[in-house]
């Protein structure tokens, strides 16, 4: 409910911004693509959750959120619009590569009498992502070199995370379970970005990009090593990470 009404929102922005460019004459309008790359740093902010049971009883049900800083590379093309006017839009297609992955671990209590633990290890990442914006703008000198603009649209990542809970009371316990899962994620990017034609057929810019993906599960069954021979143990993890980067880009214009 909650992935249709953000996608249904931002679908409803983007015809917006479509509306009051198609309001200016489409002969003011001089189009350009262009083909480019950007680099610099992306925060990410996992927020995963894991929920673990074994024989219908719960092992662990916690909440991570470990965050990683990484080095975003960036290849891009689009095309754009600029009216006599002064006014901007575009569309842009991004391919983004970041090492992005973040570590946790915990110690929880289990058992119904107590006194027993568990330490539950959990390495997640998200290394690339795809999106697809509507640019819109507006250029900031009379010679159309210096461009102001937002960009919105659907986002895609794929979320790798590997778990494994082990006792950790002594020799003669045996708990011991991993597990090991991909899940491919949808969300959303909004950015500002300022770009300045500086040549005939080049252009520099800066960007900023927020990009955020509501919750997201995905379950698998493995063994649960605790008695012989071992019950299956069902987990869900839960997804919800967020991104923001800031990045300087060249691109070429034809």
């Amino acid at each position: 409910m909650k992935s249709s009404f953000y996608f249904s929102t931002l679908a409803t922005a983007a015809l917006v911004l479509m509306g009051l460019n198609v309001s200016a004459q489409a002969t003011d309008w001089t189009s350009f693509d262009y083909v480019g790359y950007a680099t610099g740093g992306q925060y990410t902010d996992f927020n995963t959750s894991i929920l673990s049971r074994a024989n219908g009883n719960g092992v662990m049900d916690t909440s991570y959120d470990p965050t990683s800083l990484a080095w975003s590379n960036t290849v891009f093309a689009g095309v754009g619009y600029i009216a006599t006017q002064g006014w901007y839009w575009g569309g842009e297609l991004n391919a983004d590569y970041a090492n992005a992955s973040g570590f946790q671990s915990n110690v929880v209590p289990y058992g119904d009498e107590g006194g027993f633990y568990m330490e539950n290890r959990m390495n997640v990442s998200a290394k690339w992502s795809g999106d697809v914006d509507l640019l819109f703008g507006h250029t900031l000198d009379t010679a159309n070199h210096w461009t102001a603009y937002m960009k919105i649209g659907p986002s895609v990542t794929e979320a790798k995370l590997t778990y494994k809970a082990q006792d950790i009371q002594g020799p003669d316990t045996n708990i011991d379970s991993s597990g090991d899962v991909d899940k491919t994620i949808l969300g959303a990017l909004f950015g500002i970005g300022l770009r300045d034609q500086f040549a005939d057929n080049w252009m520099w810019g800066i960007e900023t990009d927020y990009t955020y993906y509501p919750w997201q599960t995905v379950s698998q069954t493995v063994p649960f090593d605790i008695i012989n021979p071992p019950p299956d143990q069902e987990i869900t993890y839960g997804f919800n990470p967020s991104m923001l980067s800031v990045k300087a880009s060249l691109a070429f214009t034809f």
